[in-house]
């Protein structure tokens, strides 16, 4: 099983995100699982060594709510692991939910379109059914957590604390933002859903978004409305 550091943050994004689930939802525990297409490459960020073992375990197993989410491309709900019909196929999974004394868990796809980036699940230690409100909360954190594995996944990570990676840190969301002001004036998206046009493009071709904010700079790589 893989050690409970190794899926500790690759980036501040990723505990940023964990702890606003944790802060506007009324859960205790969050992973955020990294993908390939629909394909689980494991935890990339867990808030307790128990959660990431869950994420290993579904990984071993092929079963769970992550691997659920992350197939059907549908937010995984289960209120009550002990009453859920869903949950009872799980098999090894639930055994080792309930070990953890989980009782109910709210898995969401990580994605935009034909790009997923993986799944945030969320943990809670009693039975919890997310009303109306709560799930459109836990959508936009969905939201949020696929610019923040994108940028981790296309190179615009958390820079260290020396002054000159922040500076570096700096230059580059700057080069990023500037072209994506670009594409807002090419396809008439907003600035944010032209961040998203953006990342997901870099994530596509494998290459670093800097890279990309540079074609675009440069009058390189034009995007057009209707694709990335």
């Amino acid at each position: 099983m893989t050690d409970a550091s190794q899926a500790q943050p690759r980036g501040r994004v990723l505990a940023r995100i964990a702890a606003a689930c944790v802060d506007r939802l009324p859960i205790d525990d969050v992973t955020v699982l990294l993908s390939d297409g629909r394909q689980q490459s494991g935890p990339a960020y867990a808030t307790t060594a128990g959660v990431a073992s869950l994420e290993e375990t579904a990984f071993t197993t092929g079963d769970g709510p992550s691997v659920d989410a992350l197939r059907l491309g549908v937010p995984v709900l289960v209120p009550d692991l002990r009453t859920s019909a869903r949950a009872a196929a799980w098999m090894g999974w639930l055994t080792a939910a309930l070990d953890e004394q989980i009782r109910a868990v709210h898995a969401f796809p990580i994605q935009a379109g034909a790009i997923t980036a993986g799944v945030l699940t969320m943990y809670a230690r009693q039975p919890l059914a997310l009303d109306d409100a709560q799930l459109r909360v836990a959508l936009r954190l969905a939201d949020e957590a696929f610019l923040g594995l994108l940028d981790v996944m296309s190179g615009v990570l958390e820079t260290g604390d020396d002054d000159r990676g922040r500076l570096d840190g700096a230059v580059l969301r700057a080069d990023v933002h500037r072209a994506a002001g670009m594409v807002t004036v090419q396809t008439g998206l907003r600035i944010d859903e032209a961040l998203v046009r953006l990342r997901a493009h870099a994530y596509a071709v494998n290459r670093p978004i800097s890279e990309i904010a540079a074609d675009v700079i440069a009058g390189r790589r034009r995007f057009n409305p209707d694709r990335v």
